[in-house]
């Protein structure tokens, strides 16, 4: 059974759902953990590349510097194997690429 909601959401039944989320599943909000200071932990959005101090008890206890989290409801945070390992991959790739381009000296 597909519960993903981008694939059930292709079905004429649930348009009318997706219309009503008003757009809700594009404009989640993804922060990456840039550091932890004492009861604090250190977001950046990951679209604006704003910083905020959110509470560490209000974010999983297993966090490490660049993972990715979602921000669900008003102020709780899940977080997000797939975005984690696509940005650990992009900064891999952009690290490899910096050295592929480079002419010897």
């Amino acid at each position: 059974m597909d519960i993903s909601l981008h694939n059930n959401l292709k079905t004429k039944q649930n348009l009318e759902l997706k219309n009503n989320l008003g757009g809700a599943l594009n404009k989640m909000k993804y922060f990456a953990v840039d550091r932890k200071e004492g009861i604090y932990t250190i977001l950046e959005n990951t679209q604006t590349h704003k910083l905020y101090e959110v509470k560490s008890s209000q974010l999983p206890p297993f966090l490490k510097d660049g993972d990715i989290v979602k921000k669900v409801g008003f102020s709780n945070y899940e977080f997000d194997l797939a975005k984690t390992n696509e940005a650990k991959n992009k900064v891999k790739e952009n690290y490899k690429n910096l050295f592929i381009n480079e002419e010897p000296i």
